[in-house]
């Protein structure tokens, strides 16, 4: 459901400058935007019935349709003082936090997300957001103008050390998918050939990771657990 209601509010972000402004100024769409950042981690009672799996989940999907929307909004053309003002400290606050988590405690989960979406990891996207709200408040000369200016540009140069050093790591973890990926075509081609047929492709979801995994039809249980315990380490 939270999702589904993401979706529509992205979609009302495609509107025209006239009902931007609405949501923004009148709506106050861009402080709903902000309190949604918390939201990316959550327990999930359907994967703890089912998996038996009581930690947190991660949802990349509503994070990117967040940003995504805010993108949106503060790309609306010359914009008045009143409607700038609506992109200050609470939003920068929380987009501080998540970008942190990102490159830090969820280096690996966003590592897994990225190589999902083939594109940006969505902490560089918010961190051009950061940057976007930035000029917004320079440009329109508003009273908090100079705090954004100082609170973006000490916060970005802690960000860029932080991201110098995830990025060192996922490229480390890069190789390392990769070495194993060839280990466990060689296991799982021998396999194949000694069972024969068709093969099967296997979805598991284990630590906020989705796998998608190709085995032979008349896999056994044991070497499907060797499997997966090799796809996610």
């Amino acid at each position: 459901v939270r999702n589904k209601a993401m979706e529509v509010i992205k979609l009302s972000t495609q509107a025209g400058p006239k009902q931007l402004k609405h949501l923004v100024i009148e709506l106050n769409l861009v402080k709903t935007l902000s309190n949604c950042f918390p939201l990316l981690k959550s327990y999930d009672s359907v994967l703890r019935e089912i998996y038996n799996y009581y930690g947190p989940s991660y949802n990349f999907a509503f994070l990117e349709d967040v940003v995504d929307s805010l993108v949106k909004l503060s790309s609306l053309t010359g914009p008045e003082v009143e409607y700038v003002n609506q992109f200050e400290f609470e939003l920068l606050d929380k987009m501080k936090g998540v970008m942190r988590q990102l490159v830090t405690d969820l280096n690996e989960q966003a590592f897994s997300w990225k190589e999902q979406r083939k594109g940006p990891g969505i902490e560089v996207e918010m961190k051009t957001l950061m940057m976007t709200i930035q000029e917004m408040h320079t440009k329109a000369k508003t009273p908090a103008m100079n705090h954004i200016q100082r609170i973006v540009g000490e916060f970005l140069r802690e960000f860029d050390s932080l991201y110098k050093k995830a990025d060192a790591k996922r490229k480390r973890m890069k190789v390392q998918q990769l070495k194993k990926q060839s280990s466990t075509d060689s296991l799982w081609e021998s396999e194949g050939k000694d069972i024969g047929g068709p093969t099967i492709r296997v979805k598991c979801f284990f630590k906020g990771r989705n796998k998608a995994i190709k085995l032979p039809a008349g896999v056994k249980l044991e070497r499907l657990r060797t499997k997966i315990r090799v796809e996610y380490g």
